[in-house]
């Protein structure tokens, strides 16, 4: 035995106790449920911490959703906006839809002007599509316990699955309005504005069409009532969850210099250590808060506290397949 050996030894050892600690962390909790000493729902909060007591996962994660964050408000926002509030969230990215099977990952971008939701390609690093609605066309946002999914325990914890929803009149009755950006550069700059995007359905629709009157005044004639259908609004709604793990909250701040300089997104570790139902809560109110400055909102009626999708519902929108593939999915993991 030499020296060279004794190191060979050692490495062997720490790797062992890496293994051990980390990656068998997983085998050690169903031992430890095969054995009495840990609750079911304890061992379903380790399938869901599991990822996170990787080494290192949730700091990459945190960069690359700040990297997304930082990457979507310059992309979709528009010139002369002020970001009041960025956060992530999962949305169906679809008008009128609560519950989809897969909801995508998405950021929730909240300006003086309007309200971006964005849905981000981690992979190809870009947006692939947003939604933009106009401040002024948002009657009222709710909060509440956003409830998806009830097969694990966690899901039902009202705390960490809560969302925002927000109503707002649109010419559109569509559930799905898509956009295609064009290229987009590395710095995450486009070369020009969107060709269509929401607020050229909604922001001028509402302006234009909300305000049509039945008589044409400069010819006196009756309009077709085809044409007043069309240009009434139609009262939309688009659902966000709060991500619960590894939340990150950005808010634009004017530059130090006084040079002009573009104002720069700083992150606010308050409120990302938070639940996301304060977090919901502080959403709503920078809505208000935005409509409020420019006289647009009755308070008294804004703010609605309600469950978007309450646990018994949850429970009874739940398929007997789900229930029957989740049983089948436990037998075979214990």
């Amino acid at each position: 035995r030499n020296f060279s050996g004794l190191m060979n030894d050692a490495s062997y050892s720490l790797a062992r106790l890496w293994i051990s600690t980390f990656r068998d962390y997983f085998s050690q909790s169903v031992l430890d449920f095969i054995l009495g000493n840990q609750k079911a729902s304890d061992v379903f909060r380790t399938i869901i911490d599991l990822r996170s007591r990787e080494p290192d996962y949730a700091l990459q994660l945190s960069r690359t959703r700040e990297a997304a964050v930082e990457a979507s408000t310059a992309i979709v926002v528009h010139d002369g906006e002020c970001v009041l509030l960025a956060c992530i969230v999962h949305t169906p990215m679809a008008l009128n839809t609560l519950k989809v099977r897969e909801t995508a990952d998405a950021v929730m971008v909240l300006t003086d002007g309007a309200v971006y939701i964005c849905s981000y390609d981690y992979q190809l690093e870009k947006v692939s599509r947003f939604q933009r609605i106009e401040l002024e066309s948002i009657y009222t946002v709710q909060h509440g316990a956003y409830i998806t999914d009830t097969l694990a325990p966690h899901s039902l914890d009202q705390a960490r699955n809560h969302g925002v929803m927000l109503y707002f009149t649109t010419s559109e009755t569509q559930s799905d309005i898509k956009v295609e950006l064009p290229d987009q550069s590395a710095e995450g700059a486009i070369a020009s504005a969107p060709t269509e995007d929401l607020s050229s359905k909604v922001e001028g629709s509402i302006s234009a069409q909300a305000t049509a009157d039945p008589r044409d005044p400069a010819e006196g004639r009756s309009v077709s009532p085809a044409v007043v259908a069309a240009a009434t609004p139609v009262k939309s709604f688009v659902a966000c969850k709060l991500a619960s793990e590894v939340q990150v909250v950005m808010q634009s701040v004017a530059s130090s210099s006084g040079t002009g300089a573009p104002a720069s997104l700083m992150r606010l570790g308050a409120l990302e250590g938070q639940s996301p139902e304060l977090l919901a809560e502080c959403v709503c109110s920078a809505i208000q808060s935005a409509k409020s400055r420019a006289g647009q909102v009755d308070a008294s009626r804004f703010i609605v506290e309600s469950p978007i999708i309450s646990a018994v519902t949850a429970k009874q929108s739940t398929s007997l397949v789900d229930k029957v593939s989740n049983r089948l999915y436990k037998a075979l993991w214990v």
